[in-house]
C-alpha cells in the first residue's frame, strides 16, 4: 500500500476513534481532547498521544492510534509516552496537553493503543506481551462494540473540521511568518510555473 495511503488511513482511522470515543463518553461532563503527553516525557521528539478522554482536568484515558506501524516489525517502537504509562501502572501521573493546560491522571487511568491492523509477531514483541491487554484493534470497536452503523456522515463530518482548520492554516501560516518578508526579498518575483496558465 503507498505510503500515502497509509498517512491517510491512520488519520481517518483516528477520527473513527475520536467520534467512537465522543459516543462512548457523550455526557456533558466528558470531553475528547487531543495531543497529551505526560508531563514528565519532554515534549521534545513527538511524545504526545493522539486522543484522551477527560473529565474536568483528570484524564479518563489516553489513546495512540496506528495503522501498520506493527506489522513492519524492526521500525516499530512504542511512543514513548504510552511505554512510560505502561511503565508506570497504578501510579497517579501528571499529563500537559499540547496547549500547556495541566491534567492530572488517576491510579486507574488506562492507556490503550488502537491498531487498524493486527500486530504480526516482530510487532507483538515491540509492543510487549505484558502490554497487549491494552491493544486494542480498529475491529474491536468497529464489529463487537456495534458502531458499524456509525455513519459515514459522522466520521467525514469530524474530517472536515481538521480540513478546515489545516486550511486556515495554509491561507495564513502564523509559523515562519516574519521569515516570509526575508525571503521574497532574496527570491525576488514569482517562479514562472506560479503564473503560468
Amino acid at each position: 500500500m503507498p505510503r500515502r495511503e497509509i498517512g491517510l488511513m491512520g488519520y481517518v482511522g483516528e477520527a473513527f476513534v475520536s467520534c467512537w470515543l465522543k459516543r462512548q463518553y457523550g455526557e456533558p461532563e466528558f470531553e475528547v481532547v487531543t495531543q497529551v503527553r505526560p508531563s514528565k516525557v519532554p515534549a521534545k521528539g513527538g511524545p504526545y498521544l493522539d486522543l484522551a478522554v477527560i473529565r474536568g482536568d483528570i484524564v479518563h484515558s489516553v489513546f495512540e492510534v496506528k495503522s501498520q506501524d506493527y506489522i513492519w516489525g524492526g521500525d516499530s517502537e512504542v511512543n514513548k509516552s504510552l511505554d512510560y504509562i505502561w511503565s508506570h501502572r497504578g501510579e497517579v501521573i501528571g499529563y500537559v496537553l499540547q496547549d500547556g493546560r495541566a491534567l492530572r491522571g488517576l491510579s486507574r487511568t488506562q492507556a490503550y493503543l488502537v491498531l487498524l491492523v493486527p500486530p504480526n509477531a516482530a510487532g507483538i514483541k515491540a509492543i510487549g506481551t505484558s502490554n497487549l491487554q491494552n491493544v486494542l484493534l480498529f475491529d474491536d470497536l468497529w464489529r463487537v462494540s456495534g458502531v458499524a452503523s456509525m455513519s459515514e456522515e459522522t466520521i467525514l463530518g469530524e474530517l472536515r473540521e481538521d480540513v478546515k482548520k489545516v486550511f486556515a492554516i495554509l491561507r495564513k501560516p502564523k509559523q515562519g511568518a516574519t521569515l516570509l518578508n526575508p525571503f521574497l526579498d532574496s527570491r525576488g518575483s514569482h517562479p514562472p510555473i506560479v503564473t503560468r496558465r
